[in-house]
């Protein structure tokens, strides 16, 4: 498998699992009635951010694994 196809697997991935974070805050914000644009915004930011860890020690194991 080529690093560029590695690339775009990893991409894909970490969108994947963005796109759910930010569905499943979305509907405990409303379950919640959490209206606050602020919260809101910082609720998906943080979704957007966090699988950046996933990333980074995905990263790390395949850099030490060669």
């Amino acid at each position: 498998m080529t690093e560029t196809m590695m690339f775009q697997g990893a991409v894909v991935l970490y969108l994947l699992i963005s796109l759910i974070a930010l569905a499943l805050t979305y509907r405990e914000q409303r379950r919640n009635g959490i209206s606050s644009p602020l919260f809101r915004m910082m609720g998906f930011a943080l979704c957007t951010i966090w699988p950046v860890t996933f990333v980074v020690f995905t990263s790390l194991q395949l850099v030490t694994r060669t």
